[in-house]
């Protein structure tokens, strides 16, 4: 363990303490590299995040004592609204304004290192906090950051005993059985079984060796994905059909009935069927003019 705390501690010995003020330009590049280390002489949690420009997304996690080796990626680039909001964090906290180094006194057997690093346009900024208590506006942005990188990437069940885990996940595995039992019943139960399912993936994701329903979250996962894209392209043929036959009244209804089985506003076939439905109103309106 002492060997696996020294090299896990080599990110606590460098510091950065050039000084950047960044103008804004219209239009904003961001990439973040933001590494967390906290440890005493039993046990090292490292946590590294990375935000490239191009949304790329990567975290990996390193906690010694509960045995968990973490690394994950972003399937596709992170949207890019949702990288506009993060540089809005950054300049809400004033991070450019932050001294470089805010250093205090380990206590004994626990030290603690926050380093974050914007590159704002090609421009850097390194803030490093190390064994002291952090400036309010650093701590609320760094776990802006965390949030961020467990929102995206499902990485939030790490924080959580064993034994929670898998409390979670059977709970989650149960709420998404009885969801999709009941698919014909509310428009949105098949899809909200499907958050359900995944959830319960998540929560078991860093845990080994896997639990014995872990294999039936999966497949039934797998099953309501399915059964929900088929409902979704047969509707969709009919919300076609309808609107060139220049049925508006009808094109609208299904259109509607699309969004209530797609009701997630992030996905992309909800927005497009909400593009669609707004066109099929529009000739409607015209049409009773």
């Amino acid at each position: 363990a002492a060997i696996a705390i020294k090299v896990l501690m080599r990110d606590n010995q460098v510091v950065n303490t050039g000084i950047t003020v960044i103008k804004e330009p219209a239009e904003h590049t961001l990439d973040i590299r933001y590494t967390k280390l906290e440890g005493n002489d039993q046990n090292v949690f490292r946590y590294e995040l990375n935000l490239t420009s191009d949304g790329s997304l990567t975290v990996s996690i390193d906690d010694l004592i509960e045995g968990r080796h973490v690394n994950k990626a972003s399937e596709k680039p992170v949207d890019n609204e949702l990288r506009r909001e993060i540089i809005r964090k950054f300049e809400r906290a004033g991070f450019y304004t932050m001294d470089d180094l805010y250093e205090g006194i380990p206590r004994a057997n626990t030290w603690n290192t926050y380093k974050l690093t914007a590159t704002l346009d090609g421009v850097a900024k390194t803030v490093y906090v190390r064994n002291r208590i952090e400036p309010a506006d650093f701590k609320a942005l760094r776990e802006e950051i965390e949030t961020f990188g467990r929102t995206e990437l499902g990485l939030w069940a790490i924080e959580f005993s064993r034994e929670k885990l898998l409390e979670l996940a059977r709970e989650s595995q149960l709420v998404a059985q009885k969801l999709y039992d009941e698919r014909e019943i509310t428009r949105d139960n098949l899809f909200n079984a499907i958050r359900s399912f995944k959830s319960c993936i998540a929560y078991l994701e860093t845990l080994e060796p896997k639990p014995e329903f872990y294999d039936d979250a999966v497949n039934s996962l797998s099953a309501a994905q399915v059964d929900l894209e088929t409902i979704y392209k047969e509707k969709n043929w009919q919300a076609d059909h309808a609107i060139n036959t220049k049925n508006w009244d009808s094109a609208a209804q299904i259109l509607r009935e699309l969004m209530e089985i797609i009701p997630d506003r992030t996905d992309g076939r909800n927005r497009d069927t909400e593009r669609r439905l707004l066109d099929v109103e529009s000739r409607i309106q015209k049409s009773r003019k």
